[in-house]
């Protein structure tokens, strides 16, 4: 329902997409990291403001992590979820101010993390109008940081020793845009 003089929200919705990651499988193909369990490139655009969240089918095994990793043009942001915390580091690129040493200018600005208890089930990422991202487990917000650079690729790594598997689903993949009013 629409009220007169309320913004209202369009949302546009893609189909679920599943992803499942096996330790022991075909190795990435990139040249920067062929060593590597191959990682899920996702082919939509992000949006200034977005939300996505990810459902996760059986618990991340001990010592393994799911990287999802959101990029932009000068900076980005990788949220790492392990079997009992997240955690969600900012780094700037692509700039000579980070520079310190090596071939690649890169800073990790922002690294906290937080542990949860209980099965995981649901990961959000919101990055919103207050210029935050903010990280929810299951439902629940456990961590609100800056977020002062534009996003606009992700993509799905998973780290794991041994033989292990992961299965994930994309389940929102919405575009939310403000409108104006209607009268």
């Amino acid at each position: 329902m629409v009220c007169s003089g309320v913004p209202r929200i369009l949302i546009r919705s893609c189909r679920h997409l599943t992803i499942i990651f096996v330790s022991d499988g075909p190795i990435g193909p990139g040249w920067t990291r062929p060593d590597e369990i191959a990682r899920h490139y996702f082919q939509d655009d992000l949006s200034v403001f977005f939300e996505r969240t990810i459902t996760i089918k059986a618990d991340i095994p001990a010592r393994t992590k799911l990287r999802w990793i959101f990029t932009g043009p000068h900076a980005g942001f990788t949220v790492e979820l392990s079997s009992s915390k997240v955690r969600v580091t900012e780094r700037f690129y692509d700039s000579s101010a980070p520079y310190t040493a090596g071939s690649w200018p890169e800073k990790i600005t922002r690294d906290e993390g937080r542990p949860f208890t209980g099965t995981l089930r649901t990961l959000t990422v919101i990055a919103d109008s207050h210029l935050a991202v903010r990280i929810l487990v299951n439902g629940i917000e456990l961590l609100n940081e800056p977020l002062l650079f534009d996003i606009t690729r992700h993509q799905l790594m998973y780290v794991a020793p041994g033989s292990n598997t992961v299965s994930s689903k994309l389940l929102c993949c919405s575009h939310k845009q403000s409108l104006p009013p209607s009268h």
